[in-house]
């Protein structure tokens, strides 16, 4: 869930770059540069069609604990509430 957030790109047409004013178009992306000792995560568990929210009722499945890698090092974060 987590990994396929961070490996999306979104196209963004006209962006306009605050430096130097040009206008093109970009992909933006999320990237972590560096992982912190805790690591929370919020997953929203409601689809809104028409201004109306839908629960979600899809079981979400993870692991009891999940790493990532970065620069410094690797990071073993243990699941503590759902």
């Amino acid at each position: 869930l987590l990994r396929n957030f961070l490996n999306h790109n979104e196209k963004v047409n006209d962006y306009r770059c605050e430096q130097c004013t040009t206008i093109g178009n970009v992909n933006r992306k999320v990237s972590i540069t560096k992982l912190p000792e805790i690591f929370m995560v919020t997953a929203k568990r409601f689809n809104y069609e028409n201004h109306i929210a839908q629960r979600i009722n899809t079981p979400i499945i993870t692991q009891k604990e999940i790493q990532f890698a970065d620069k410094t090092g690797i990071y073993k974060y243990q699941l503590m509430g759902m």
